[in-house]
């Protein structure tokens, strides 16, 4: 209902895309399905490289989004989407996402959508295990790290968050119109009292990503630290460069100030050598 754009049944509408549109993208394109069969010379699965994960099928999400900050107003994106079908019961798929935006050769995005069947003794059962994830995934070293990091968590949770609350409607919407609303309507009601507990954390990190999280954002403030003293040694460094021609005059005037009194000094010397000998006659 939700992943495919060419339903073809007379009743489900395109989703992805008008999601898209709805929270302020622009030159929207969502690609066709393809199945693994032309989309590898093996055909035997496509590979997410972050994860390592095969998957059956993929397509290329592409659009314009708004930015704030440095640089342009207005950045373009890809999605590269995979979906696996495990039986009836699991449905996988995986988002990686590309921006172009300052430092965006320097990291990709990756979410993680597992849907499962929560009671897979029953194939008619409609109640459903939806989990979430994502990470920030930096390919090589960027001062900024920890600020994109921050930021781009933020936007993606946020992202994320309206895709589900749409899954949600759009999934309702259909069983309503092949149904009846009533049953749909009972279903909601149960929904609502077991919402929290069906969903604790929709967009959370596992403790290992935590701890990494940490980690890298240490790393971050330690590179940030090195940084500035490095920025500041290139100051002060550029600083005495330029007052330099003002030092060395003013050891010139110091040197030549020695040369003086030196040369007093002799003069009083040769005054006291010329007394001592009219003394002694």
């Amino acid at each position: 209902i939700v992943w495919s754009e060419e339903c073809g049944d007379g009743i489900n509408e395109p989703f992805y895309a008008p999601w898209l549109e709805s929270c302020g993208k622009f030159n929207i394109h969502v690609g066709s399905w393809e199945d693994a069969s032309s989309c590898t010379s093996s055909g035997t699965g496509i590979v997410n490289p972050w994860d390592g994960e095969s998957y059956d099928r993929q397509r290329i999400v592409t659009f314009t989004t708004k930015r704030s900050g440095i640089g342009p107003s207005t950045a373009d994106a890809t999605q590269t989407q995979r979906c696996r079908l495990e039986g009836n019961d699991r449905c996988i798929v995986s988002l990686t996402i590309n921006m172009k935006v300052p430092f965006g050769d320097c990291f990709s995005v990756e979410v993680r959508w597992v849907v499962s069947r929560a009671d897979t003794s029953s194939p008619s059962s409609r109640e459903l295990s939806v989990s979430c994830g994502m990470i920030i995934n930096f390919n090589k070293s960027c001062f900024v790290e920890g600020k994109i990091r921050a930021n781009t968590t933020v936007e993606t949770q946020k992202g994320q968050t309206s895709l589900f609350d749409n899954m949600k409607n759009a999934c309702r919407a259909t069983i309503t119109s092949r149904e009846g609303s009533n049953d749909v309507a009972e279903e909601d009601d149960d929904e609502e009292e077991e919402e929290g507990a069906i969903v604790v954390n929709q967009l959370g990190y596992s403790d290992e990503t935590q701890h990494k999280s940490w980690l890298e954002a240490a790393w971050s403030v330690f590179l940030t630290l090195i940084g500035w003293r490095l920025i500041s040694y290139v100051v002060d460094s550029l600083f005495s460069f330029f007052r330099r021609p003002q030092f060395d005059e003013d050891r010139q005037d110091i040197v030549q100030g020695i040369k003086e009194a030196h040369s007093k000094l002799e003069a009083v010397q040769r005054i006291l050598q010329c007394e001592e000998e009219m003394t002694q006659k």
